[in-house]
């Protein structure tokens, strides 16, 4: 026969559960505040800027400017730094794929960030801080266009168009710890997950290469439409997407085989993409138009929309949520997408970004239009 257990066994576990169940709260909680801390990254070419974002509103945290054109912008795994391609100018190519001048050696910095996800100590209102000297300028190759991070976060990858390198960077000494030769000028670079492989784009070849990273060989190559400037791998790791600005395709290839599996038609000069790590969208931006394509890899369809107070996109990124933010910055705006809703907004208005690199305080409800 079943019998109930006492009532006082009842009394005591209920306790018990509530208290467990308040720990696990705290630690969803603790976890949640973990990922909405961590910034959004913007970088122009044009202008010279880098701008840090909040990741929930889109609202401007952090401006200033970095050396010799940053052409790109990467934060590290924990938020706490952002590190910067310091790619030149490109002035003349020669019939072999060869810079003709200004051949400089290129620089990576490295900006500090504090713990809220700011560089420096925040103003007592919470606004901007003032611009800042990176924490370390490391020298590279000739033209470093592109960057990508070990999973661990402890290896820096530097493609350098102009010497036909990938510079390799300890990230703990922020040294140069070895070159690898990609011929020639790569530009895009991904790296899959498990760091063993690298993916980059060849813009003189007009082709992707797989790259072993122990080795530094390249042990594939596939030919791509004119153009190739960007790389990166689907959220399953199974595809390769590439953006072929001078064309206007995206290319979606097979990530062992580098066998073709779509071709899609970008009008705009797609020349920038993103994700988010926790959805399956790759973002394409275009450099002539203002419009963002969402594409999906697995299906090779994509979806085209005007992104409204923009005249060309400088950059684009994406949060955890996956809502979008597409940067203006000759109108020194950031535009946010919701991907709940699809609905657009004025994350970043016009002046904010001037004022922040001037170290003046922006207004309440942002700089006046």
């Amino acid at each position: 026969m079943l019998r109930s257990p006492p009532d006082g066994d009842i009394l005591m576990l209920v306790p018990q559960a509530w208290v467990a169940l308040l720990a696990l709260s705290s630690s969803l909680v603790a976890q949640a505040s973990s990922r909405a801390a961590t910034p959004v990254v913007l970088c122009d070419v044009v202008t010279r800027t880098i701008a840090v974002l909040d990741p929930d509103s889109g609202a401007l945290t952090r401006a200033f400017r970095t050396e010799d054109h940053p052409r790109n912008a990467i934060l590290s795994p924990d938020g706490k730094r952002v590190f910067v391609a310091n790619t030149g100018w490109v002035t003349g190519i020669s019939s072999a794929g060869e810079l003709q001048e200004d051949a400089r050696p290129g620089t990576v910095s490295v900006f500090l960030l504090s713990d809220d996800g700011q560089a420096g100590a925040g103003s007592p209102g919470g606004g901007f801080v003032g611009p800042s000297s990176p924490l370390a300028t490391i020298r590279v190759g000739v033209h470093p266009y592109d960057l990508e991070l070990s999973p661990d976060g402890r290896t820096l990858y530097v493609s350098n168009l102009g010497s036909s390198t990938v510079s390799v960077i300890d990230v703990d000494t922020l040294e140069v710890a070895r070159t690898i030769p990609v011929r020639p000028m790569p530009h895009g670079i991904a790296l899959d997950a498990s760091g063993s492989t690298l993916y980059v784009t060849s813009y003189f070849l007009s082709a992707v290469l797989k790259v072993d990273v122990a080795s530094g060989a390249t042990t594939d190559i596939a030919p791509v439409p004119s153009g190739p400037r960007d790389v990166r791998l689907s959220s399953t790791g199974s595809l390769v997407v590439v953006a072929s600005s001078d064309s206007d395709t995206v290319t979606v290839l097979d990530a062992k085989s580098l066998t073709p599996v779509h071709k899609i038609t970008v009008p705009g000069f797609p020349y920038k993409l993103a994700g988010s790590p926790n959805h399956d969208d790759i973002l394409i931006a275009g450099g002539h138009e203002p419009r963002l394509a969402i594409l999906r890899p697995e299906l090779g369809t994509v979806i085209i929309e005007d992104v409204p107070e923009a005249d060309g996109l400088g950059d684009l990124a994406s949060n955890e949520e996956g809502d979008v933010f597409a940067a203006a910055f000759a109108r020194g705006s950031v535009s946010k997408r919701q991907r709940a809703n699809g609905e657009w907004s004025l994350s970043t208005r016009r002046g904010e970004i001037q004022r922040a690199l001037t170290s003046q305080p922006i207004p309440a409800g942002g700089a006046p239009e």
